[in-house]
């Protein structure tokens, strides 16, 4: 929430699934940010309950916060998500754009850990067949329809407010109709220096607490998540941190061949600056 109000975010909307968390008392002394509680009168109101599919909730309260948005664009984002600019504001960006563009794309850059000399994090772009195969092995063939990532490979769109007759997902917008067609009018990503940073690996335990979460939730394609269960069912006791390695973890050989190909991110920000100046 800081890095995005230090961005130049005009305004923030929380949604708190959990109607009682505490971090809403902390930002309270925010007048940009607007905390949303997630009550079971707020879900009764949408024609919901807090029992319903969660990822069908998301949808409900991103279409709730874009109806309430009273900005220019409206990003709908996750906890573990920041949009990454190397130069330029992103506002800078936006101004760029036609008045006709009513969906830009972002796309996703994914943290991994480096192992080896220089341990530290770095972000994994998606990538095509050939180099997927070649930088995975054995794991290819779980990660290649997902272009080389484990979290989600699409992005996160910038929405123009004010639109009517459509329906609001995660990822970006779609026309009206059962199989309604993503409206996705431009895409944006490392030519033009702007990237959804993904944390979707914060180590082990965290990962780990998710983990029967995602597998239940289609937060994997098959194949991987037939991989996590085949671990998670295997009599070794290390076979499932050994997957987590295995797929958020990249060794000195793989950084090489990725870098080569120009798939890596390594922004330098100091969070406790910016944090600093808000909390």
């Amino acid at each position: 929430m800081a890095w995005h109000l230090e961005a130049g975010a005009r305004h923030i909307r929380i949604f708190f699934d959990d109607p009682n968390d505490p971090c809403i008392d902390m930002v309270a002394h925010l007048p940009q940010v607007t905390p949303t509680r997630c009550t079971p009168e707020f879900w009764q109101e949408r024609g919901w309950t807090q029992d319903t599919r969660f990822t069908r909730r998301q949808n409900v309260a991103c279409k709730f916060g874009y109806l309430a948005a009273k900005t220019n664009w409206v990003l709908n984002i996750d906890a573990d998500e920041l949009i990454y600019t190397e130069t330029g504001s992103v506002s800078d960006k936006l101004k760029t754009l036609s008045a006709d563009t009513r969906c830009v794309l972002v796309r996703p850059a994914e943290q991994v850990q480096r192992e080896g000399p220089g341990d530290r994090a770095v972000f994994r772009q998606r990538t095509n067949r050939k180099i997927v195969r070649e930088v995975y092995g054995d794991l290819a063939r779980a990660l290649v329809r997902n272009h080389g990532m484990v979290g989600h490979s699409i992005g996160k769109s910038f929405v123009r407010s004010g639109l009517e007759d459509f329906k609001i997902r995660q990822h970006f917008i779609q026309q009206l109709g059962r199989q309604g067609a993503p409206v996705i009018d431009q895409t944006l990503g490392q030519s033009d220096g702007i990237y959804l940073l993904h944390y979707f690996n914060r180590g082990y335990d965290d990962w780990r607490r998710k983990l029967e979460y995602r597998l239940s939730n289609v937060g994997f394609r098959p194949r991987l998540r037939m991989l996590l269960q085949e671990a998670l069912a295997a009599d070794d006791p290390d076979a499932v941190e050994m997957m987590y390695r295995k797929l958020h973890h990249i060794d000195d050989r793989q950084y090489q061949l990725l870098d080569r190909a120009g798939l890596l991110v390594s922004p330098e920000i100091d969070f406790d600056d910016v944090i600093s100046r808000y909390f």
